[in-house]
């Protein structure tokens, strides 16, 4: 379980700096100062202050599971996420989908043991998502002070 939840954050992480780098080489030369490598740099130090704030936020998120797709409003709370299901492969849910999305916030709200849990998962997830943006940062650092330094020829 836990190799396949680090495997999850790499692959997040992986996401994260590829669409940043995209996002990079999509921009208008209009910031010829700034490498693609400045702009990653900057993107995960900016998201390491956003998690350092430990701001809340409210947001759709939609999760797959085998070839079904589940459409989430999350809203994070200090207690932890809460998620509310707005639509199952494009579609509102079922009422048995819906009772099932309730009798789990319920058994939530009844169980804070449960509750407790998932927030230590979470923030287990956070530390090492802090841990990989600290290294990507610090090999773009190397990378940029190497690339200064390197003998002009």
């Amino acid at each position: 379980m836990e190799l396949s939840r680090t495997k999850s954050l790499l692959a997040h992480a992986f996401r994260f700096v590829t669409l940043t780098l995209a996002a990079g080489m999509a921009l208008p030369p209009a910031l010829p100062s700034q490498t693609a490598k400045e702009l990653i740099g900057e993107a995960c130090y900016n998201e390491l202050q956003q998690r350092e704030e430990k701001t809340l936020w409210s947001y759709r998120a939609a999760r797959r599971i085998g070839n079904r797709v589940f459409l989430e409003q999350v809203i994070e709370t200090v207690d932890g996420p809460v998620h509310r299901l707005l639509a199952v492969d494009g579609h509102t849910p079922t009422p048995a989908e819906s009772k099932k999305d309730d009798d789990r916030n319920q058994e939530l709200l009844k169980n804070p043991s449960g509750r407790r849990a998932i927030q230590k998962q979470r923030d287990d997830d956070d530390r090492k998502m802090q841990d990989l943006l600290r290294i990507i940062l610090r090999i773009l650092f190397l990378m940029i002070r190497a690339r200064n330094v390197s003998p002009k020829k």
